[in-house]
Formats: C-alpha cells, structure tokens, sequence
C-alpha cells in the first residue's frame, strides 16, 4: 500500500494524523525510536501553526464585524445630511442637492463602504463652491470623522486577509517538509528491511493504512438494457372512455307490397286493336 502523500488533496487535519501515526509507530518500535524525535518536532510545528490559523480567521471575522458596523455608522450621517438639505433646499432637484448627491441618498447607502467614502470625501470639496448652513457645517465635520472610522476599518480587514494568506503559505511549507520526513522515513525503514532480510511490506506497519474507495467508485456503472423492436412496447393511444349509448328506436313496419312487381306496374300496356 505504501506511503501516502501530503498534497493539496490531502486536509490538513488528515496530514497531521498522518504524521502522528508515523510518530506513534517508529517510537513503538525499539530498533526505531531514535526516528520519533524530528517527527514529534513537526507535529509541535503543526499546534503553533494551527492556533496561528484560528487566531488569522477570526481575525478576518472580527475586521468584518469592524466593516459592517462603520458602513452603518456612515449610512446614518449620509441620511443625517440629506435630511438637512431636504428641509433647507426646496426639492431633491435643487442644484445645491444634486452637487452633493448625484445619485439618491438611499442608492449611495446601499453601495460598498469603499464607494460611500469616496463620495464622502468629496462632499467637502462642494461644500467649499456653495454656501452651505451651519448646520451643514457641522454634519459634514462628524462624516469626517466618520470617514476615517470608516478606512481604518478598511485597513484592518485587509491587514487581516493578509495575515490570513501569511499563515496559509506556511501550512503549506509544513506539508511539504511534512512530506519529505516521511520520504526519508520510509528510506530508512527500507534499508533497515533489505539489512535484516525482513518482508517486502516491513515499511508499511509503520504509515496509516490508505483510505479504501468508496462502494460506489467500485461499482462499475450499470449499463442500459438494449431494446429491440421485439422486446420495445409499442405505444398504443390511449382508449377513449366508454359512454352508454341508448338503444336505437325500432325501425317502422315495411309497407305492403303491391300485387305486381315494380316492372309489371310501371310497363305501358299495348294498345287494343280496333275492331
């Protein structure tokens, strides 16, 4: 059965069982427990590198959290803002309006949180060619603020996928020398088993046993039966249903026939000589 290897199709959970195993087993052995060392050595690697991994996902969830709560806290002052000119302006038409919101407020609050802080940077720059309220004013200095809530949540999130793909590339280099101490054991058992003229298969009560396919990648799939004219049912239309048909009237009594046959009646009777 052999050593199986640690690719990417192999979890990294799996991977781990697979190298405690070698671990468990070498150190079980007395002619080979001076083998355990450097592999109880990975599998200590492995626990820093799987709580590094806990610890990098739920730094993302957290970020997320962070996210999510600064796009609500700017959709608030974007409404806080509208709501202002709405009640200073005459309609959503007014010039005054528009250069602030190109677009609905409603349809801006519905964008990313990216999106919805460019536009809130921008909404100083108008404010700087009309003359706005103080009322104004003062709204659009708390969008500031929120405005860098706004990207230092940005920042946090992406800082957190980065920490993310850092952990990830060195669960892969984990696999990797993972994969290659278990080459070097399965080596070295060899050679002790060609030493001590052992069986073929000696290296292989030392890795964990190959998971067997499943039943159904054993099955071979079934093959449609093939039909013949003589063995294919014909398709008949369905039979109409039957409805109760009433007896037909008796037909009326035959007339009596005359005393001569059609032809005597009908022929012309020759004329009588004159006497």
């Amino acid at each position: 059965m052999g050593r199986r290897q640690l690719n990417e199709d192999v979890s990294w959970e799996q991977a781990r069982k697979e190298l405690r195993y070698n671990a468990s087993a070498v150190a079980a052995e007395p002619a080979h427990i001076d083998l355990a060392p450097s592999l109880r050595s990975l599998l200590t690697e492995w626990d820093v590198l799987e709580q590094a991994r806990r610890s990098a996902e739920d730094g993302v969830v957290d970020a997320n959290v962070g996210v999510s709560r600064a796009s609500t806290r700017t959709n608030e002052w974007i409404k806080r803002l509208a709501g202002q000119l709405r009640a200073e302006l005459p309609n959503d038409e007014h010039p005054t309006f528009r250069k602030f919101f190109a677009t609905k407020p409603s349809e801006l609050t519905r964008q990313s949180l990216e999106n919805k802080l460019e536009r809130l940077h921008k909404f100083h720059t108008v404010a700087d060619e009309v003359t706005v309220s103080a009322a104004v004013q003062a709204i659009l200095a708390g969008l500031s603020a929120v405005e860098a809530d706004g990207r230092q949540a940005l920042d946090a999130r992406a800082a957190a996928y980065d920490e993310v793909t850092r952990v990830t590339l060195r669960m892969a280099g984990w696999k990797e020398r993972a994969d290659l101490s278990r080459r070097t054991l399965e080596g070295t058992l060899g050679r002790y088993a060609a030493d001590q003229k052992l069986a073929s298969d000696y290296t292989e009560q030392f890795f964990l046993p190959a998971p067997k396919p499943s039943a159904a990648r054993q099955r071979p799939p079934k093959t449609p039966p093939k039909t013949t004219p003589e063995t294919t049912p014909s398709k008949t239309p369905p039979t109409p249903p039957t409805h109760a048909v009433s007896p037909a009237p008796p037909a009326p009594p035959a007339p009596a026939q005359a005393s001569q046959t059609p032809q005597a009646a009908e022929a012309p009777q020759a004329p009588q000589a004159k006497a």
